[in-house]
């Protein structure tokens, strides 16, 4: 999902209509809010020893109990301020980091934005580690019988050894 998604998603909600973060059956309190939204340029080098760069965006958020409780409206309007302060960030995926409590940080992948119960709820899952030679395979049929840790692919370069 990139931001531009998210704020279409929070902006289709009425906008007093509380917003909730969800991880499992863990959710945020009703006072937690948008520290920061982060743009970040990545250069790596992946398992199959192909250069990468790209930008991503990422939410920090603070679990607070007590305050106001963050609105579909008042999160919509944020991330607007983002985009006009970083217009680059609109089409780019979109991470958040949270933890319910604020105990071990987690970044984490919006994986919808519903509305339940007359609460919008932003469902997130733990982000996992991913290859992406092989990731890519399907895209690059020569990746395809090799992968990153193919029999030829993994002599050539020693990825997996």
């Amino acid at each position: 999902m990139n931001i531009n998604s998210l704020q279409e998603k929070l902006s289709s909600a009425l906008p007093d209509t509380p917003v909730t973060l969800r991880i499992g059956d863990l959710e945020s309190q009703p006072g937690f809010h948008l520290t920061e939204i982060k743009l970040a340029g990545i250069t790596s080098l992946d398992c199959g020893a192909n250069r990468r760069d790209w930008r991503e965006v990422s939410l920090q958020m603070l679990d607070a109990n007590g305050g106001a409780p963050m609105t579909a409206g008042k999160l919509a309007g944020i991330l607007r301020k983002g985009v006009a302060a970083l217009p680059q960030i609109t089409d780019l995926p979109v991470s958040i980091e949270f933890s319910p409590g604020n105990s071990g940080l987690q970044t984490l992948h919006i994986d919808d934005v519903r509305q339940e119960d007359e609460q919008a709820v932003v469902s997130l899952s733990p982000a996992r580690a991913l290859c992406k030679p092989a990731a890519e395979a399907p895209m690059q049929p020569s990746l395809a019988t090799t992968g990153c840790c193919g029999s030829s692919h993994a002599s050539s370069t020693a990825c997996c050894g």
